[in-house]
């Protein structure tokens, strides 16, 4: 009986132990699991304090890149009014003036909390400010005259001045961002130097007890983590995207893998004149209508299309004009690629294109003045090698006709005394009407001896109503849209006139070209002229 009491006293002890084992443990593990719940807490609150900072900073790179993306579009904008002087450039100038304050006062509350930051700004203020404020002088100058005008404000743009402090405003900029992406940098390692501590406070707490649980949790918060993690890289990926093809200075202009616009930057905007909420979903060839410049102005394959359809690079056509919404018409160039997916499906297309106006522009002005260099030197050739007047007009209106893309070029000379032979010529596919062919200098009344007493070229409206109704109707059977003329004159001796018809615009730089080659003309008719003299003389 007193051996089964003391079984019994010894079970009840073992169990009391146990009991007391159990309670221990388990008062250790909720500790502990108490412990590492406020570790677990205390790196969370720090990582997202860290996220917080990183946040931070991102966001006052992006303001300090839209402020200087600002100040680019000022300048971009100002100089291109003054270079071409169109106000679509003045838009965009006063659109970044106007935004310019809110940026400002953004980046401001960025960096109040960081003085040496906040001190880097107070310096840039003011040159910002003053870039501005050069800009705004130099577009009042070149809209009064009594200021100078374009010419003044040209020079103060060719001054320099403008472009130096450009060039320091962007150092000090880029001063800031590479001082704000060190504190970046510094942030990010915090970050996961908090997120290690976390990770092994996570483990240590597993290794004690609760394996199991430990670790589902523990793999959990990794997920969450990891998820957290990736959804933010995702959305800071897109913003940069967005930011990027928002800020880029070509247009951009995504679809989906059916053709329909999904995406279009704010240059795309312009340069079509859709917006992107009305663009949204709507098929490609509607928003992106272009031509064939050259040609037969058919519609051209779209690029993007193509891009679709091969699932490769396309570049755009030459000679390819765009039509915004509004009818309007430029040249653009550039290309196509498609978008996959990550299960490497075609997902859609980007279309980048731009604006060429400027650069097909310089080059006409590079073609034309080729032709006005090759036109001087084919003038002074016909001076110097042909043997009578007669060869050397000619040859000189073959090459004017030339150069200077006429449809027909002619010349009347003065009558001379007999001793003088009367040279005249003419070039070109147009028919040449009667009362053309009849124009005599001699004729005081006639619209020749009007030009030759001209001291310059003139310009001929054909298809005024001041013309006769002869006149007008040539000019329309024959296409020719413009007219110029100029007096051949030696000093104040009229020797004649030549005068060129043209199926193109004449510009005002052809019209010097043809007043110089006049001038080159005249000389070597009245040369031709002394030498026939000094023939019959000596003969």
């Amino acid at each position: 009986m007193r051996n089964r009491e003391a079984e019994a006293s010894s079970l009840n002890q073992e169990e009391r132990g146990i009991s007391r084992l159990v309670i221990i443990g388990v008062t250790g593990i909720v500790a502990l699991l108490a412990i590492n719940a406020g570790l677990a807490y205390r790196h969370l609150t720090q990582l997202q304090r860290n996220g917080q900072d990183v946040s931070h900073s991102q966001e006052l790179l992006a303001q300090i890149s839209a402020l200087r993306q600002l100040l680019i579009d000022a300048e971009t904008g100002y100089r291109g009014y003054l270079i071409v002087g169109k106000e679509e450039f003045l838009d965009t100038y006063e659109e970044a003036v106007e935004q310019f304050p809110k940026r400002l006062e953004a980046v401001k509350r960025l960096t109040q909390e960081d003085p040496p930051q906040s001190a880097r700004l107070a310096i840039l203020e003011q040159p910002m400010r003053e870039a501005l404020a050069n800009m705004e002088v130099g577009i009042r100058i070149f809209k009064t005259p009594e200021e100078g005008g374009p010419e003044k404000a040209h020079e103060r743009l060719a001054g320099g001045e403008g472009r130096k402090r450009m060039a320091a405003i962007r150092d000090a900029v880029q001063e800031m961002v590479q001082a704000e992406l060190q504190i970046l940098a510094e942030k990010r390692q915090q970050a996961q130097q908090a997120l290690r501590i976390g990770l092994t406070s996570n483990f240590l707490g597993a290794a004690i007890g609760l394996a199991a649980v430990i670790a589902f949790v523990w793999q959990l918060d990794r997920a969450i983590r990891a998820q957290r993690r990736s959804a933010a890289a995702i959305h800071e990926q897109r913003q940069l995207l967005h930011a990027t093809l928002t800020s880029i200075g070509d247009g951009v202009l995504a679809t989906d893998a059916k053709g329909m616009v999904t995406f279009l930057n704010g240059v795309a905007e312009k340069l079509t004149g859709w917006r992107q909420e009305e663009a949204k979903g709507a098929p490609l060839e509607k928003v992106f209508h272009i031509i064939n410049e050259e040609t037969t102005r058919e519609k051209v394959e779209n690029p993007a299309e193509r891009a679709l359809r091969e699932g490769a690079i396309v570049g755009l056509a030459n000679h390819t004009i765009l039509i915004a919404r509004d009818g309007s018409e430029r040249p653009i160039d550039d290309s196509a690629a498609p978008i996959w997916n990550e299960r490497c499906e075609l997902a859609g297309a980007v279309l980048v294109f731009r604006d060429i106006t400027d650069r097909k522009k310089g080059e006409r002005e590079a073609e034309e003045q080729l032709r006005f260099t090759k036109l001087n030197a084919e003038i002074g050739d016909a001076l110097t090698s042909r043997n009578n007047s007669e060869e050397m007009l000619q040859a000189c209106v073959d090459s004017l006709l030339r150069n200077l893309q006429g449809a027909l070029v002619r010349t009347w000379i003065f009558a001379p005394p007999k001793h003088w032979k009367q040279p005249s010529a003419t070039a070109g596919d147009a028919a040449a009407p009667s009362w053309l062919t009849a124009g005599r200098l001699d004729e005081e009344n006639g619209w020749t001896a009007k030009v030759s007493r001209q001291p310059t070229a003139q310009f001929l409206e054909l298809l005024s109503e001041e013309r006769d109704e002869e006149v007008r109707e040539w000019a329309r059977e024959q296409g020719i849209v413009a007219a110029a003329a100029c007096p051949l004159r030696v000093q104040e001796r009229r020797i004649g006139v030549v005068a060129l018809f043209s199926r193109h615009p004449i510009g005002a730089r052809a019209l010097h070209a043809l007043e110089v080659a006049a001038g080159a003309m005249a000389l070597g008719i009245e040369r031709s002229a002394m030498e026939e003299k000094l023939r019959e003389y000596v003969a």
